[in-house]
């Protein structure tokens, strides 16, 4: 499950998409994209929104796993790597608005 503080920092990102390459191997498909730009995910329905889009991009993008326990230990990988690259993202973006106050 992704953190509420990270859901709540979503509604401020300038950003379309979420990119997940977690576990990548030659055997996957292309990379699998998260759009969070149409979504509020501060509120409850927009975070039920984004954990479900994740959950679903998170099965496909680990469907080659044939193991049930490899399936979920890709897909809690997934759901970490997004959960870091949107606290990246909003740190740059913390960071880029501190740096325009202050001009």
């Amino acid at each position: 499950m992704i953190k509420s503080a990270t859901l709540a920092g979503l509604a401020t990102l300038a950003l379309a998409t979420v990119p997940m390459l977690a576990l990548a191997t030659a055997a996957q498909a292309a990379p699998v994209t998260v759009q969070v730009a149409d979504i509020d995910a501060a509120t409850p329905q927009g975070a039920q929104t984004l954990e479900t889009r994740v959950e679903h991009a998170a099965a496909k993008f680990c469907s080659h796993a044939t193991r049930l326990s490899e399936r979920q230990a890709c897909k809690d990988g997934v759901k970490l790597e997004v959960a870091e690259k949107v606290d990246a993202r909003n740190a740059m973006l913390a960071a880029r608005g501190s740096t325009l106050a202050s001009r």
